[in-house]
């Protein structure tokens, strides 16, 4: 879930309604309501959509070896 997305589509579709609301022209009203839709509702989906596959479990570090007796450290 990315909350950046889900943002600009649910900014987008709220910029689609009051287009709908505010512009007389039924051309400009209709074409450009319904591509802010599309879009906002594209975006929404997007950032609904889950990341991708299981993760795997984090590892820990493997300790380094001790030193031998014949390489002093």
């Amino acid at each position: 879930m990315k909350i950046g997305k889900i943002l600009v589509g649910l900014i987008l579709i709220a910029l689609a309604v009051w287009i709908y609301f505010a512009i007389e022209n039924s051309t400009a009203k209709y074409l450009g309501g319904a591509v802010l839709v599309i879009a906002g509702l594209i975006m929404l989906a997007t950032g609904f959509k889950k990341e991708g596959g299981p993760k795997s479990p984090p590892q820990s570090p493997t300790p380094p070896p001790p030193p031998s007796p014949e390489n002093p450290q």
